[in-house]
């Protein structure tokens, strides 16, 4: 079974079990829920894990936050209404020029539900309940798509990686006993060349999630390949 197939699988597992356990528990809103557990899974369970964190911490982070502009400035809309353009503009600013685009991103949507409540109802204690009720949400969604990458076809990076190697040596092993035989031409010209890079930038993206850089050695085999 290819890893696309598994992750395919995973997720739409992950979300279809989601969406039951939100209708079974009588939830408001159940595509939060499946939502949540459709973008926390990833190929490796490394990542599922650090969706997982973000997508809980940054809901709680804007929930929090809403809650705390709206009791500040419940009784003037202009205050209101400035602290609102303030929040979202950082947090999307931070968010383009951070890594954590997808703490800050999720941040600023929490921060501005929250706040589109108070201005639609103008209660403080509905404003309350949809922010806790949007974590709740959140969390069951995230927990169950976690569960899901731990327990179908689960996928560690290093795992991945000793997969890939192999794969990588075969690929250079044929291009060079290709270039033995034939004259050097561009890389459209050989398939096997055009392998031998995918396989390097596998191996890159692998190694950027074990904190592992191979980017000096692809780059020198890039030049001599080429050269």
């Amino acid at each position: 079974m290819t890893s696309a197939t598994r992750l395919a699988l995973r997720v739409g597992i992950a979300t279809a079990l989601s969406v039951w356990v939100a209708l079974w528990l009588h939830l408001d809103a159940p595509y939060w829920v499946g939502i949540s557990a459709f973008l926390v899974c990833a190929e490796q369970i490394g990542n599922s894990l650090q969706k997982t964190i973000l997508r809980i911490g940054c809901t709680v982070m804007g929930a929090c936050l809403g809650l705390i502009v709206t009791q500040a400035f419940i009784d003037d809309p202009v205050f209101l209404v400035l602290s609102t353009f303030l929040v979202m503009t950082y947090t999307i600013y931070r968010g383009m020029k951070d890594d954590a685009f997808y703490l800050w991103i999720f941040t600023s949507i929490t921060f501005f539900m929250v706040i589109a409540e108070l201005m639609t109802t103008g209660s403080s204690e509905q404003t309350l309940t949809i922010a806790v009720y949007r974590i709740w949400d959140i969390a069951i969604g995230a927990g169950i798509g976690l569960f899901t990458s731990l327990i179908l076809f689960p996928t560690k990076a290093s795992a991945q990686l000793s997969q890939t190697i192999p794969e990588f040596f075969r690929a250079l092993s044929h291009q060079y006993a290709v270039s033995m035989q034939l004259p050097h031409e561009s890389s459209s010209k050989h398939p096997s060349l055009n392998t031998l890079l995918l396989s390097l930038e596998r191996l890159q993206s692998l190694a950027e999630t074990e904190s592992v850089s191979f980017e000096s050695s692809r780059n020198d085999l890039l030049v001599t390949l080429h050269g």
